[in-house]
């Protein structure tokens, strides 16, 4: 098998699974990488989690209907409007 094939096949991959595929020198900056990735991906669940529990908290609150408040603060109202 060709080296070719090989990273071609690897860039499939990436793009199919939407999986990225890095090279670095030394394990440890592998490992450097892959901990700040989590971290940032870790970090935009956990302001998501606090967005939607504070919409919860505000429009339970002040509405009788909390679901389109927090749909209307996501950003997803008109979408859902739209396909019913």
């Amino acid at each position: 098998m060709s080296p070719k094939a090989i990273l071609h096949s690897v860039a499939a991959l990436e793009i199919r699974y939407d999986c990225p595929v890095c090279w670095f020198q030394t394990p440890e900056n592998t490992a450097l990488a892959i901990e700040g990735w989590f971290w940032w991906i870790a970090r935009q669940i956990t302001e998501d989690a606090n967005n939607l529990l504070r919409g919860c908290r505000e429009t339970s609150v002040n509405s009788s209907r909390p679901i389109r408040a927090i749909l209307f603060r996501l950003g997803l109202l008109s979408a859902v409007m739209r396909r019913l």
